[in-house]
């Protein structure tokens, strides 16, 4: 999060926060070694900027990207992580890092994506 005050004396912030979640399957998990079960990781990146004038904020900007999450899944407000078997099924889908700066503008809200890595 950075901040600046602009030459007209209004304060701009920009908000950009990586949040990654680990999960796993709530049955039917699969064993891979004989300490634990496959996680998946959905990574969530949001970017804001906000500007500040007369001690009222007003949102400029707001874009969220999801990394992988099932696309195709219903509408129902949940994220659906995308564990190795699912992977399969996304060749054909944009491939991004999930970890990288500027890849938010590459996962359009909506977009089906595929992490470039874990």
């Amino acid at each position: 999060m950075t901040y600046e005050v602009t030459p007209s004396g209004e304060l701009s912030v920009q908000a950009d926060y990586t949040l990654v979640h680990a999960l796993v399957k709530t049955g039917g998990a699969k064993q891979i070694n004989p300490h634990g079960l496959e996680v998946a990781r959905v990574v969530v990146h949001r970017q804001l900027d906000t500007l500040v004038r007369d001690g009222k904020l007003h949102p400029q900007t707001h874009t969220t990207a999801i990394i992988n999450d099932d696309c195709t899944a219903p509408a129902d407000g949940f994220i659906h992580p995308l564990f190795y078997e699912d992977l399969k099924k996304t060749k054909k889908w944009a491939s991004v890092d999930p970890y990288a700066e500027k890849h938010i503008t590459a996962a359009a809200p909506g977009a089906c994506v595929r992490p470039t890595r874990a």
